[in-house]
């Protein structure tokens, strides 16, 4: 599963400090794709909300993420060829 943090969390690895992941971070992204157990775990610092992706749900917006790039670049090459 990924999930997506609105505030800010701790990342946690044998009892110590790893890392603080910010808001709008996303942890569990390898995890879920290489379907292997996470290295760590996640403690809430403060009050956050977390939002939870199942990898069923990514599989199947993958295919729009990567059509919606390639429109983005197409469109960013269109006004960078059209400033010239």
């Amino acid at each position: 599963m990924l999930l997506l943090v609105i505030l800010a969390v701790d990342s946690v690895r044998n009892s110590s400090q790893v890392r603080t992941i910010e808001t709008g971070e996303l942890f569990g992204e390898i995890s879920m794709l290489s379907r292997e157990p996470t290295p760590g775990d996640i403690i809430a610092v403060n009050h956050c909300r977390v939002y939870k992706v199942r990898r069923t749900m990514l599989m199947l917006l993958l295919p729009l993420l990567r059509l919606l790039l390639v429109s983005l670049v197409r469109l960013l090459l269109l006004l960078v060829l059209t400033s010239l």
